[in-house]
């Protein structure tokens, strides 16, 4: 597998257009019976029937929104920032921007004025791409608040929530409204329209001068079609820009070329065996790597279809792998427990691999016998992309609690703070090397040379060991560590042991600051419904009974409704530091 120069994915979706116009590459199931607000509880209404748009249908569309940003001056390789939730729409957009030989900059629907503001002052875009409305909160105003402060921004494109459907929809703008002869059709079907027909759909018109008036627009004409050749992005095109909220809270924008991201793909579809006759199913937001490469982008790879779900929703979830076909997915360790637990866990993945934590034993054990799917962990980050994954047929004993093992063709290695390579088993520094890397962080190559090694590895920031076998765990984050008076407090291994107690849902444990000590160990915990509170005598007696040492117990516990997380699904563990310094320092005052 020779991943540095791997298939360009741009190409690999141009062979599927040529070859099966007529497959279904997306199923969007929209926001879900939880509407314009999310839900991870059961619901008994009925999903809306999905939109479905074939490769033949996502190119046009696609084209005529290329055209039509080419009219707005967008340059090769400039920043396009768009704050759009999963669905037709972001992905529609992100590629007319890679056919441009633009990069995409997608912010999380998530992000309020302070962020977005920061990121559209950091990549420069002018730009911005945003709905009217998503999950209850509304867009325009936000962006008229912050746009005095933005000169850059020249042009803010709104998509109405009433304009989903792809035969007339507008995007704020950036389409006619007459994109092709499309119709919505059922997602266990395909388009019935042939080639041919869509060329005579199109009456040729001037072209527009701005985008808001264009007519109805795709790359027909020899005029239009040289237009976006002469665009094409090459391997070292800057093919993505995400900024990272990570769990220190520091926003990074990270920019991957054509290359990494096609090294990543084909090294993820080779080595798990995917095929075009997979479903992706993607309940991760497209905006967040999870979602936006190993979703999106997995899916056009393969050329097979992806099934997108806009907000969570346990029963739309088993929507997607019961009556859309979904068999692989890549989601955080909260999703793969929400339908775990659901009273009927859907049946249909082959594949789902949990990613933001190693799988606890009891989560695995219950997840392989409700859902008969493979469970499997894996670690990766925005840099880096995906770098160790667990095989579907490797014993389950080393699945569970693992992050898996190296993908062929890249490399990782343990260190000690002197830089010295440690044996198989020893806790030290994890470090990364991989045909996926990132090239820099934008405006920042300082960030840059100081996460890399002079024999190119990427300094991931985390603890880890790697075992005799291969197989990587990550221990926690070196910024995470408890030392409590000189000893490390192993906190993954305590986590792991408190989520077997019943009443726990969730678990967290952080430093907490300490005169004496210079820092002591605090549970943060989530309970499970029905469940009385457990005191901190209750939790430590359950871990001496596992013969956990009692030097490691947690010496606080706090009871929350939720864990802070990122939209990856990592706890941002600085956010429970910062409350229990607080809480701390309030009681000290008192």
């Amino acid at each position: 597998m020779n991943l540095e120069n791997a298939p360009l994915f741009l190409d690999k979706i141009d062979e599927t257009v040529k070859n099966s116009p007529d497959k279904l590459a997306i199923i969007d199931l929209g926001s879900g019976p939880a509407g314009q607000g999310a839900s991870t509880s059961s619901s008994t209404r009925s999903a809306p029937s999905p939109l479905t748009i074939t490769y033949g249908d996502l190119s046009r569309i696609a084209d005529e929104c290329a055209l039509n940003l080419l009219d707005l001056g967008i340059e090769p390789d400039e920043p396009v920032a768009y704050q759009l939730p999963t669905g037709w729409q972001f992905i529609v957009l992100t590629l007319a921007i890679w056919r441009i030989g633009a990069t995409p900059c997608p912010l999380l629907p998530s992000l309020r004025e302070r962020e977005v503001s920061f990121i559209i002052k950091s990549c420069g875009s002018r730009v911005l791409v945003v709905p009217d409305k998503f999950r209850n909160f509304e867009y325009p105003p936000m962006v008229e608040s912050i746009r005095g402060g933005l000169p850059n921004l020249k042009h803010v494109f709104t998509v109405p929530s009433s304009d989903a459907d792809p035969a007339t929809s507008k995007l704020g703008g950036l389409l006619s409204g007459q994109s092709v002869a499309y119709s919505a059709r059922p997602a266990g079907t395909t388009s019935t329209t042939s080639t041919a027909s869509y060329a005579s759909a199109f009456d040729r018109t001037p072209h527009a001068t701005s985008a808001s008036d264009s007519a109805s627009r795709a790359a027909n004409s020899p005029a239009d079609a040289s237009r976006l050749a002469a665009r094409r992005p090459t391997a070292s095109s800057h093919s993505q820009l995400l900024y990272t909220s990570g769990t220190t809270g520091e926003p990074k924008g990270v920019l991957q070329t054509h290359q990494t991201l096609s090294s990543a793909l084909l090294s993820h579809t080779t080595t798990l065996g995917l095929t075009a006759d997979d479903r992706i199913w993607v309940p991760s937001p497209l905006a967040h790597q999870t979602g936006f490469l190993y979703g999106m982008m997995v899916s056009f790879y393969l050329g097979a279809t992806g099934v997108y779900q806009a907000t969570w929703n346990v029963d739309v979830a088993k929507a997607a792998i019961e009556e859309h076909g979904a068999t692989f997915v890549q989601a955080a360790m909260p999703f793969l427990a929400d339908i775990t637990r659901h009273p009927k866990p859907p049946r249909g993945l082959r594949i789902f691999i949990a990613t933001g934590a190693a799988i606890p034993r009891q989560l695995a054990q219950e997840a392989n016998s409700a859902l008969g799917c493979r469970v499997v962990g894996a670690w990766g980050s925005t840099e880096s992309c995906l770098v160790t994954v667990g095989r579907p047929d490797d014993p389950v004993e080393k699945l569970v609690g693992t992050d898996g093992r190296v993908i062929d063709g890249m490399s990782i290695r343990i260190v000690d703070d002197e830089g010295r390579e440690l044996p198989p088993g020893e806790e030290g520094n994890y470090q990364v090397k991989t045909p996926a890397m990132f090239i820099t962080y934008l405006h920042h190559p300082e960030w840059y040379d100081a996460a890399m090694t002079d024999d190119g590895y990427f300094i991931t920031g985390d603890l880890a060991t790697i075992d005799a076998d291969g197989y990587l765990k990550i221990t926690g984050r070196k910024k995470d560590v408890v030392n409590r008076g000189g000893e490390k407090i192993p906190v993954v291994e305590i986590e792991d042991l408190l989520y077997q107690h019943p009443a726990i849902l969730d678990v967290a444990v952080v430093a907490m600051p300490d005169e004496r000590l210079g820092e002591r160990a605090c549970a943060y915990i989530v309970l499970n419904k029905g469940h009385a509170v457990p005191d901190l005598a209750q939790l430590t007696d359950f871990l001496g009974e596992r013969k956990m040492a009692k030097i490691y117990w947690p010496e606080r516990v706090e009871v929350i409704e939720e864990m802070p997380r990122t939209p990856s699904g990592k706890i941002q563990k600085y956010v429970l530091r910062n409350d229990i310094t607080a809480k701390l320092a309030a009681e000290t005052q008192r």
